[in-house]
């Protein structure tokens, strides 16, 4: 099963900022379910393409669209 989570900013536990779903998001992936994250990002390197690809593992994948 694949499971779209929207997040207005998803943060990595070495980003500044609350973890909490991206700590749902490994348990989740932990329980076997595909998980796909679309979020935000003020990430000047995320402003040449409309969606920014970061593949985290197996199970996570997230998008991350320059705001």
């Amino acid at each position: 099963m694949t499971i779209i989570y929207l997040h207005q900013y998803f943060k990595f536990p070495n980003q500044r900022g609350s973890t909490r779903s991206y700590d749902l998001a490994v348990e989740l992936a932990k329980r076997g379910y595909n998980i796909i994250v679309i979020s935000s990002s003020k990430n000047k390197d995320y402003q040449k393409k409309l969606w920014n690809k970061i593949q985290h593992s197996d199970k996570i994948t997230i998008f991350y669209m320059y705001n």
